[in-house]
């Protein structure tokens, strides 16, 4: 799935798409006009900065620096 490269996951992981793409992840789930941005588990990122720093690790300083300003919260449990 991610082959030797990392896949679409490290194709310009720091652009303003990839990034647009990962908000429009981080919603509520409704669609058109009742989406809206909520504050994520910083879990949902954990594994794109886990493939980052594995596959492509010259992006993960900029990408780790875009996480760090995303308003997240850690949830309890496992």
């Amino acid at each position: 799935m991610l082959g030797d490269d990392g896949g679409a996951v490290c194709a310009n992981p720091n652009d303003a798409l990839s990034r647009a793409i990962l908000f429009s992840q981080l919603a509520n789930g409704a669609a058109g006009p009742g989406t809206r941005p909520v504050i994520a588990d910083i879990r949902f990122v954990q594994g794109q900065l886990r493939i980052i720093e594995i596959y492509c690790p010259e992006e993960l300083d900029d990408f780790q620096k875009f996480v760090d300003e995303l308003q997240t919260y850690r949830s309890g449990g496992a």
